[in-house]
């Protein structure tokens, strides 16, 4: 797998002197800015060194955990899903990681990490893998991880899941990935609370793919208007019934990383999420993280005992994911 430019750089953090939020900011770079936005791997001169300690944590993890790995959703190649168990206690609430590249890069066997402090405190974790482009289109890709989720939820009893407790994530393109996923009209699936996602955490997600769509990433992507308007999350309804929501946008990230820190609504005649800020909407939680990009958050995570996000991020994913069933950790603005 190629690596992803899916880290911060300093030198486009920038805007364009005067320019303005909405959902329209981005039109006032030119095309080389714009890509300076987004295409930002190479501001952290350490990227490849975490990626080597994220498969190095990864394998480590592997022989230490009970896992089942590329249980396979679906008979593609790439529709296979890894499980690690809960250390105790069933039935286990489950976190559901969706890996981020900008949906043309990485797999789900380098951020296995992620698991050991969620499995540490008894919850089930289930990382997914989906088809990259540009072998597949945004709508296939979006609708396979549809599909993932749809099969680990009729199946999550089977791996000692409780249905009533499964919680959502995801970094950067994964980040939007969980926008669609809670977009999704899942009133098949007859869940008992009426929603089968009991909360979202979405790390520098990329709510509006109009912007992405102006980029060179889009030579991989291949989004026309219509795909980009019907794939973004920012375009969406509300579900029904509004899950546990937060969202982190790294400090150190460029303006249009910072602008995509989402504003989430409760009205279902309002966007699911307002991409850019100015907007007046509350954040469920939590300003930028203290001087981190992603790549050294991500990394905390086998040794930070717990907290997905450090210090005043949000309130501790952790804590959301393991309170017993129908509890939750007080809400807070601004922590």
């Amino acid at each position: 797998m190629s690596l992803s430019p899916d880290t911060p750089t300093p030198s486009s953090k920038s805007a364009p002197h005067g320019a303005a939020f909405g959902r329209d900011a981005h039109r006032v770079y030119d095309a080389a800015q714009l890509d300076g936005q987004y295409l930002a791997r190479f501001g952290v001169p350490a990227f490849v060194e975490f990626v080597k300690r994220w498969q190095s944590d990864s394998a480590a993890l592997v022989d230490a955990c009970s896992r089942a790995l590329d249980v396979p959703f679906g008979e593609g190649k790439d529709e296979t899903l890894d499980i690690f168990h809960a250390a105790h206690g069933t039935p286990a609430p489950v976190l559901v990681f969706y890996h981020g590249g900008y949906w043309r890069s990485a797999d789900k066997a380098w951020f296995r990490f992620i698991a050991r402090p969620f499995v540490k405190r008894g919850a089930v974790v289930v990382l997914p893998n989906y088809s990259l482009c540009p072998s597949v289109g945004m709508d296939a890709l979006v609708e396979q991880c549809t599909r993932s989720f749809e099969w680990l939820w009729r199946n999550v009893a089977s791996f000692g899941g409780d249905e009533s407790r499964v919680f959502v994530s995801g970094h950067s393109a994964a980040g939007h990935i969980s926008g669609m996923l809670l977009a999704h009209d899942w009133s098949s699936l007859r869940s008992s609370s009426g929603f089968p996602i009991k909360g979202v955490t979405a790390i520098s997600g990329l709510f509006d793919l109009e912007p992405i769509r102006l980029t060179s990433l889009n030579q991989d992507l291949r989004l026309t208007a219509e795909s980009a308007t019907l794939n973004s999350p920012v375009n969406l309804p509300l579900p029904a019934r509004l899950p546990l929501i937060s969202a982190a946008v790294g400090g150190l990230e460029s303006d249009e990383f910072q602008a995509a820190e989402p504003a989430f609504r409760r009205s279902r005649r309002r966007p699911l999420m307002q991409h850019r800020r100015g907007s007046g909407a509350p954040l469920l939680f939590g300003p930028p993280f203290d001087g981190q990009s992603r790549a050294p958050i991500q990394q905390d995570g086998p040794q930070s005992d717990g907290t997905v996000l450090r210090r005043k991020t949000c309130v501790s994913c952790l804590s959301a994911i393991t309170a017993p069933s129908g509890c939750f950790p007080r809400r807070k603005s601004g922590v």
